[in-house]
């Protein structure tokens, strides 16, 4: 489930894909697990990656995209929703 802060911020479906990297996932797991397409995923995955908010490593013949410590903040922040926020 995507926290409604973090999908504001991001847009639902990137913000879908950051949640899902609290376990590092390869191109193919995450295209099987959102149903997007192999160019959207990419394209989110380029635009996190730019931001700083995941990292990829090989692991074999794979590449695996997980979350970068600035990526667990914000997910993390995300979730406590407007519970922080000042009225």
């Amino acid at each position: 489930r995507v926290p409604a802060a973090l999908g504001a911020l991001l847009g639902p479906a990137r913000a879908g894909v950051l949640t899902l990297l609290g376990t590092p996932m390869s191109t193919s797991q995450l295209v099987g697990v959102t149903g997007q397409g192999l160019g959207s995923v990419g394209r989110h995955l380029r635009v996190l990656l730019d931001a700083g908010l995941v990292e990829r490593r090989r692991a074999g013949r794979s590449v695996l995209y997980s979350r970068t410590p600035a990526g667990e903040v914000l997910v993390e922040a995300g979730s406590e929703g407007r519970a922080g926020a000042p009225n």
